[in-house]
C-alpha cells in the first residue's frame, strides 16, 4: 500500500497529519505580539487543546441550516425539472 505513494506524497501526508494532531495537543496561546500568555503570577498558560474550544453547538446549528438550504435547493431543482417535463 505504501508503494502507491511517492516520497513527496508521503511527506505531504505526514505534514497534514501533524497539523491535524496539533489541534488535539496541549498548547500555549500567544498574544498579538507572539508572546506566550501568562497568568497573574507570570507563569505561561497551557490549554488542553484547541479542539476543546470549538463551539460545537453553534457548528451543529449552522450545519443543520446548511442542510435545510441544500434540501430546499434540491427540491426547487427537482420541481423545476418536473415542471419543464410537463410544459
Amino acid at each position: 500500500m505504501m508503494g502507491d505513494f511517492s516520497p513527496r506524497q508521503l511527506d505531504g501526508l505526514s505534514e497534514q497529519l501533524d497539523q491535524i494532531m496539533q489541534y488535539f495537543r496541549p498548547y500555549t496561546p500567544v498574544n498579538e505580539d507572539g508572546e506566550p500568555e501568562t497568568d497573574q503570577n507570570g507563569r505561561q498558560i497551557t490549554k488542553q487543546s484547541k479542539y476543546r474550544e470549538l463551539p460545537i453547538k453553534e457548528i451543529h446549528h449552522i450545519y443543520q441550516e446548511i442542510k435545510a438550504i441544500q434540501t430546499y435547493q434540491d427540491n426547487e431543482i427537482k420541481s423545476a425539472l418536473t415542471n419543464d417535463d410537463i410544459g
